[in-house]
């Protein structure tokens, strides 16, 4: 049987993954260009919770629209990084 919830949450993810992707991108170039040090010094730190912490809080949650805001911004981050030759900590080795 078709799941109505279901058929929408996966039209959405990939609108969703772009959007939180973009936002990431956008947002922490703009702060990196205005303050380097400190752009640099946050995504740096940031990193980590949204790669080690948001992965696994999604995880356990019932639909996919929260796993594809997290994979996009993370990989708006992870762009923004590789940008600006900034080493973010891979501590869950994914």
């Amino acid at each position: 049987m078709l799941n109505l919830k279901e058929v929408i949450s996966d039209a959405l993810d990939p609108v969703v993954e772009l959007i939180a992707r973009e936002a990431a991108r956008v947002a922490f170039n703009e702060f990196i260009e205005a303050n380097p040090e400190n752009g640099k010094l946050t995504l740096a730190t940031l990193y980590p919770v949204v790669d080690v912490k948001l992965e696994k809080v999604v995880e356990g949650t019932k639909t996919t629209l929260d796993d594809a805001f997290v994979k996009g911004f993370k990989e708006g981050m992870e762009s923004v990084a590789e940008t600006h030759g900034i080493i973010l900590s891979n501590l869950d080795d994914d």
